[in-house]
Order: structure tokens, then C-alpha cells, then sequence
């Protein structure tokens, strides 16, 4: 059909969906009509096919973008959007319940495929409509492709608004995830892509249509970021599934990344043109960061992240401290125009954008050992490389002076950063993010302390008479040359690891930060780092109980560099082999606070076989979330199957089973206690932590014999540290031997270094023989 038979057929449908419109208003008030067009199933269900078949039309249109009449454009757009709002009024102005009839009908893989195509064609036509207008003179702007552009803007919001409020119901966006046409073939992200790819001219920077393209992206992204939270089946294992898939949402990612550098002000393309568009901040960043956050925590898109957004966070980093602080460690933003009205108060805005950027941190810090080996230390040594390249860039002639600049800034920042961050416990942040946070700092002041030392040694060969020639050669050998190679050999072998299709899991978070505490450690210089934390400009962030403490005093660097973690990491391994195959390339997240894990360990006593009964699984998620964090039914059979996992490796390195008498005593039980007058103890060893009054306190792992650890002096004191494994007295008990570091209970030891590791006297420990 050419277009004028095509109008004439668009006019007609439109008259007919808006005549039922009509008749669906005057329902309410006449039963008869009512009780003709709302309560008659068999009407309804005509009524719902008429619908669905307008899409599948709508969606099968095919014109050329770039010729298709402004006419014939408000005609399409219209019938979507109308179409798509008849079907709130036939079934209910409740999503929640539109949601489940759409999903009931055997039609629904019908409706999902036309509805995403017809949307993505009104979305081509308006990018098609916004390039005429950058070809255009401003001052010939014809009325008929304003007004165009205009109603297509609305027509567009109000389709995207449709789809993004089912796909925030549970039941859709979980059909959807299943249907393989959407998910593997990419119709969903079809459609994200040519949202994303609206552009406006710089020309047209002051338009009100910068908003509305704001708007479009944030709900486009907002679909995406709901169906990745379906728990059914894993979306981003669907879309990795598929090759084109993922080279689309890699797409995607990019533009993503490359839209969150233009709101960061540190996009060097932006810097270069001054008449470059700067979209309006708000609720399109939130979930550009939200985005990044969920693709950074997945295996199948982390190294992409790493490649592509490390070189941005470098560069937020090395802003002046001022102009850091006052832009991600205050409550209060600078006053910038708005995407969107939204019922978020400027403090939580700020709070939720400083936290993602650490989230951001710490999914790619994270590290699980044997696992994507690959990929260690990758985000460490690229960030490292660009804030030594920018020092490059900058200096004139003076290198050592412009880098140790740079690097004084960067490490100034990332602890104004652990300090803000540190106030945002547990509001905004979990300890998991700001402890992986406080390795990442470091690592990262481990790297500069061995650069800075080859500057003095140049320095010095200088003052010798050593050529200059020599000095550079060996400066660039040593200080550099090492950084980057190592980087780029880890980009080779990454890229080879992918063209051999190897793939990896992740492990849980909360243990996967430990390994990386042993790379590149052996020459860490602390004092460095303490003198940093504690001379940390505070002005413009928030107060905080911890305020003014050096991250050091929360974790010390014996804790991180002990040989006990080694343990840790064999646990680690065992829940990731025990999971399912379809979560083994995740990280798991700490999910449940310290009441809701009380409580679900007490309800495990009377019911062991919890996560194989369906319905006490859905209870027990319910009344967890009334305790905190929200726990959906499969987070808690995924925590059921990796405590179990843990408990069963814990008892076969023992050499017992886990589930025997956890009540020992020295007298008997399943192993013999030594006397606690022999002190020769190793690590690693399990041992019986005896009171003050020959009382059992609890079984434990000795974790540290002799050095220092929290400014103690083993060897000095008679004491070692100890990881406590099983705690027989109540655990807001006071330590015998508190130290900054620990606090002063086991509850307090517990929070602060994710294990309850404490000071214990040698002479109160009986060794434990299987």
C-alpha cells in the first residue's frame, strides 16, 4: 500500500480507538454499556485481540524513515500510545492487574513482540524528525515539524510509560525474560538502543526537547534495569547466550558510559566543543550509574566495563580536591535542571549517586581466586596507568614533581571518599562496598609508594652526575614501563580467554575482596597512607561518627595480607561450585542483616529442610523483609544452599560432620582437647577458646602466631589471633583484649572485618584433635 492508503487506514482505526475510548468513559456512568463492553468476558477478550492485532499491524510497518510524512508519523505514534491506553481502560487503571490478564492470555508472546517493534518504529521516526530539524535553519523552521515533534515527543513518553510500568510488575517482566525472541534476539534492546541513540543538536542546546529526550532515556533504561532484576531467569545469562545480543547490549553499556561522562563534566569531546548538549541531570543519571552498577557485577560484562569506564573514573578522581568534594562527598548538589519532577529530596539524590560510584568501585575491584585469573588486578593497574598518563600530559619538563602532584590528588580524593563513604553505612552502602573501597585506596597507595621511591633514586643519580639519558631510561624502566606492561598483558590474555569462549564464575562478594589484599602488597607503606587519611580535607561532607578515624584504624593491613584468608578462599570456592550453573558467573551479595540472619538460623533448627519446601521459603522471605533488606524468595534459597555449602566444606576439612554436638566441652565430645599449656601453636590450626573461668567460649581457626597485628605485638604479649568459627556465649560479650580495629565486643569484630577475628591469650587456647 502506498502512504495515502495507509492514511486513510490509520484515520479509520484511529476514529475506532477513540470511539471505544469514549464508550469505555461513559461506562462508568451507564450500567447497560457497562454491562456490554466491561462485563461480558467474551467481549472483553475481543476487545484485548483487536488490540493486539492493531500492534502486530502497527509494528509490521515498513516505510523509509527519512520519507514517511509528518502525517503519517502522528498517525502511527497516536495509534500506539492509544492502543496501548485502551488496554488500561478495558482491563484496570491498576498495572498490577493489567499485568496478570496479559499474562494469563495465551496471546501475550504475540503482544510482547508486536508492542516492542511498534514502539521502536515511533522512536526511529522521531530520531528521523530531530536530524531534519539539526539539517534545518533555525529561523525556517516550518510549524507543522514543530508541532510534529512535539506530539511525537509525548506519544513516544507515553508508549515508553506503558512498557516501563509493566515491566515493573513481577509477572511480566518475568514472561518476558522467558520469551527467547525478546531476550536472545534482542527485540528488548532493540528498542533500548534506538532511545539511546536519540541525539540533539548543539544547535537546538537550549530546547525543550532536551528534556523530553531525557525523559525518554531514563524510562528506557528503567525497563532495562527491571528486567535485570527478574529472578526466574537471569536476563543478562539470556542476552550472553546470544552473540548478537551481547555485542547489542555491549552497544548499549557504551552509550551508557559514554552519557554518564557528558553528566560528569569529563568527557573530552565535550571539553573541545562548548556548543555540546548537556542533558539535564536527575533521574536519567540515577539509572545510567544504576546500570552501570548491574553490569559491573556481572562476569559476562565486567571486563567491557573495565576497558571502557576506567578511564573516566581516573578522571573524576583527578579533580581538585574542592571541586571533588563539593560534587560527590556533600549532601547538597549544585543547582542544575531537572530530567523530571521527582519526590527524591536532593540529599538522597546525592547520597544514592555517591554511593553508586563506589558500588561501581567495587564490583570491578572485586576479585575471587582461581577464578578469572585473567582479569586480577585489572582495574587496579588500568586506573593506575591513566592517573599516570594525565601526570604525562600535564607536566612540562617536570615529571616527578607533576606526577607525585597528581597521585597526592588522586589518593586525597579516594580518602575524602572512604570518609563520606563511611557515613553512609547502611543507609545507601553496605561495609561489603566500603571495605572492597578501602583495598582498592591501598593497593593503590602500594603502587605509588614503589614509584615514588625510583623518583628519589633519579633524583639522587641526578645530583651524582648520572646522565640524564641513563636516568630517564631507567625511571621509564621501572616506574612505568612495568605498570603498563602488566596491563597490557592482562588485555591479551583477557581477549584470548574470550576468543576461546572459556567462561568463569564469581564468588561471594563478601569473601571475593580478600585475595586481592595479597597482589601487590608486599610493599605497602601505610604510614603514607595513615598520614593521608588523617590530614583528609572534610569540608562540604557530611558528619559521621567516623569522621576524622584513618581507614587503617578500621582494617588493619596484617588482617588484609594474613595467611588465614587462604581458608576464606577455599570456602569461597565451594559455594560457587554448589550453586546453580546459571549463578555461577555472579557475585553473590550480603543479602540480609544481622537480625534477619539471627532469625533465619533459629527457624533452621526446627526446619532444616527449609529450602526444599516452596511455601516456607515464601513465608520466611516475607517476614524477613519486614527486618530489613528485602528478601525475595529465591535470594533466600540461594543463601540456603551456600550456608550449606560452607558448613559442608568447614566439615570435611575438620574431618566431621558439620551437623555433630555443637556443644563441646573439655571433656569430651568428637575430638580431644590438649592442655592449654602447650603453646606451640600454627595457623590454621582449630582450637577451643577457654574463658577466664576454664569456661568453653567457642571453636575457633588461629588466623595470626607472632609479628603485629592492630598495632599489638604478638610475640611480646603472649597473644594471637584468632578467627572464631563458632561462638558458644552471647556475642555482645566484651573481648578480653579490644583493640581499635576490633571494637569492643565480638558483634563489633564481626561488622567491622566481615570475620569475627580477635586477640586471644596462647595460654587460654586447647588445641583440637580429630
Amino acid at each position: 500500500m502506498d502512504w495515502e492508503r495507509d492514511r486513510s487506514t490509520f484515520k479509520y482505526l484511529l476514529c475506532g480507538v477513540l470511539l471505544l475510548h469514549s464508550m469505555c468513559d461513559l461506562a462508568s456512568r451507564v450500567p447497560k454499556i457497562e454491562q456490554i463492553l466491561l462485563d461480558d468476558v467474551k467481549v472483553s477478550e475481543q476487545l484485548i485481540d483487536l488490540v493486539f492485532y492493531l500492534l502486530v499491524l502497527l509494528g509490521a510497518y515498513r516505510q523509509e524513515y527519512h520519507n514517511t510524512p509528518n502525517e503519517m508519523v502522528l498517525l502511527h505514534s497516536a495509534l500506539v500510545a492509544c492502543g496501548l491506553k485502551l488496554l488500561t481502560v478495558i482491563v484496570s487503571q491498576q498495572y498490577q492487574e493489567v499485568a496478570q490478564v496479559l499474562v494469563a492470555y495465551y496471546k501475550v508472546d504475540i503482544f510482547m513482540d508486536a508492542v516492542f517493534s511498534a514502539v521502536c518504529i515511533d522512536v526511529k521516526f522521531l530520531q528521523t524528525k530531530l536530524s531534519a530539524e539539526q539539517a534545518e535553519s533555525s529561523a525556517n523552521t516550518s510549524p507543522t515539524a514543530e508541532e510534529t515533534l512535539n506530539h511525537l515527543c509525548q506519544q513516544c513518553d507515553s508508549s515508553l510509560q506503558f512498557l516501563q510500568s509493566l515491566c515493573q510488575q513481577k509477572l511480566f517482566r518475568e514472561c518476558i525474560v522467558k520469551n527467547k525472541e525478546l531476550c536472545g534476539n534482542g527485540g528488548v534492546l532493540v528498542l533500548i538502543q534506538a532511545v539511546m541513540k536519540l541525539n540533539l543538536s548543539p544547535l537546538r542546546s537550549a530546547s525543550s526537547y532536551t528534556i523530553s529526550v531525557s525523559r525518554l532515556k531514563s524510562k528506557a533504561l528503567s525497563i532495562l534495569l527491571y528486567l535485570c532484576e527478574a529472578e526466574g531467569v537471569s536476563y543478562l545469562d539470556e542476552v550472553a547466550n546470544n552473540r548478537g545480543s551481547q555485542n547489542l547490549a555491549k552497544s548499549i553499556v557504551l552509550q551508557v558510559l559514554e552519557l554518564l561522562k557528558k553528566m560528569f563534566g569529563i568527557d573530552s569531546n565535550q571539553l573541545t566543543a562548548s556548543s555540546e548538549i548537556i542533558y539535564p541531570k536527575g533521574q536519567l543519571e540515577l539509572n545510567a550509574m544504576l546500570l552501570a552498577d548491574v553490569f559491573s557485577d556481572d562476569s559476562n560484562f565486567r571486563p567491557f566495563i573495565v576497558i571502557n569506564f576506567t578511564e573516566a573514573l581516573a578522571a573524576i578522581f583527578l579533580l581538585p580536591p574542592g571541586e571533588f568534594l563539593s560534587g560527590w562527598c556533600s549532601s547538597y548538589l549544585p543547582v542544575c535542571e531537572d530530567d523530571a519532577i521527582s519526590d527524591v529530596s536532593q540529599e538522597s539524590y546525592a547520597h544514592q549517586r555517591t554511593s553508586l560510584l563506589i558500588k561501581v568501585i567495587a564490583n570491578l575491584h572485586c576479585f575471587v581466586p582461581d577464578v578469572c585469573r585473567d582479569e586480577k588486578d585489572l582495574f587496579l593497574n588500568k586506573f593506575f596507568r591513566f592517573v599516570q598518563q594525565e601526570s604525562q600530559k600535564s607536566s612540562d619538563g617536570s615529571l616527578s614533581t607533576s606526577e607525585s602532584e597528581k597521585t597526592a590528588t588522586v589518593s586525597k580524593n579516594l580518602c575524602s571518599l572512604l570518609s563520606h563513604a563511611e557515613s553512609l553505612v547502611p543507609r545507601s552502602l553496605n561495609e561489603d562496598d566500603v571495605q572492597l573501597l578501602r583495598l582498592f585506596i591501598s593497593q593503590f597507595e602500594s603502587l605509588i609508594v614503589p614509584a615514588a621511591s625510583e623518583d628519589r633514586l633519579v633524583q639522587d643519580s641526578q645530583h651524582k652526575g648520572v646522565p640524564k639519558e641513563v636516568d630517564r631510561g631507567y625511571s621509564d624502566s621501572n616506574a612505568e614501563k612495568r605498570t603498563l606492561e602488566n596491563v597490557a598483558l592482562q588485555e591479551n590474555h583477557l581477549d584470548a580467554s574470550r576468543n576461546r569462549n572459556s567462561q568463569c564464575f564469581d564468588g561471594e562478594r563478601k569473601y571475593g575482596m580478600v585475595e586481592q589484599c595479597t597482589s601487590n602488597g608486599d610493599n605497602i607503606n601505610f604510614r603514607e597512607f595513615e598520614r593521608d587519611s588523617r590530614t583528609v580535607e572534610t569540608s562540604g561532607t557530611d558528619s559521621s561518627p567516623t569522621r576524622g578515624k584513618n581507614s587503617s584504624d578500621l582494617m588493619d593491613v596484617d588482617h588484609v595480607k594474613g595467611s588465614g584468608f587462604e581458608e576464606t578462599m577455599e570456602d569461597e570456592k565451594a559455594d560457587a561450585m554448589y550453586s546453580d550453573e546459571k549463578q555461577q558467573r555472579k557475585r553473590k551479595r550480603t543479602i540480609m542483616n544481622d537480625r534477619q540472619i539471627a532469625l533465619i538460623e533459629s527457624a533452621l533448627v526446627d526446619e532444616p529442610d527449609m529450602h526444599r519446601n516452596l511455601t516456607s521459603l515464601r513465608n520466611w522471605a516475607d517476614r524477613l523483609s519486614l527486618q530489613g533488606a528485602e528478601v525475595t524468595t529465591s535470594r533466600l534459597k540461594n543463601w540456603l544452599n551456600n550456608r550449606k555449602a560452607r558448613l559442608a566444606r568447614v566439615a570435611k576439612d575438620v574431618r566431621v560432620p558439620y551437623e555433630g554436638d555443637k556443644n563441646l566441652n573439655r571433656q569430651g565430645g568428637s575430638g580431644n582437647l590438649e592442655s592449654p599449656l602447650n603453646t606451640d601453636f600454627e595457623a590454621g590450626q582449630y582450637v577451643i577458646l577457654v574463658g577466664e573461668k576454664a569456661e568453653t567460649i567457642g571453636k575457633a581457626k588461629v588466623f595470626q602466631i607472632g609479628g603485629n597485628w592492630c598495632s599489638s605485638d604478638l610475640d611480646v604479649s603472649g597473644l594471637c589471633v584468632v578467627d572464631i568459627m563458632e561462638l558458644l556465649i552471647d556475642r555482645y560479650a566484651q573481648l578480653p583484649h579490644p583493640v581499635d580495629a576490633t571494637g569492643y565486643s565480638f558483634d563489633q569484630a564481626k561488622r567491622r572485618l566481615g570475620r569475627m577475628l580477635v586477640l586471644w591469650d596462647l595460654n587460654k587456647l586447647c588445641r583440637l584433635i580429630w
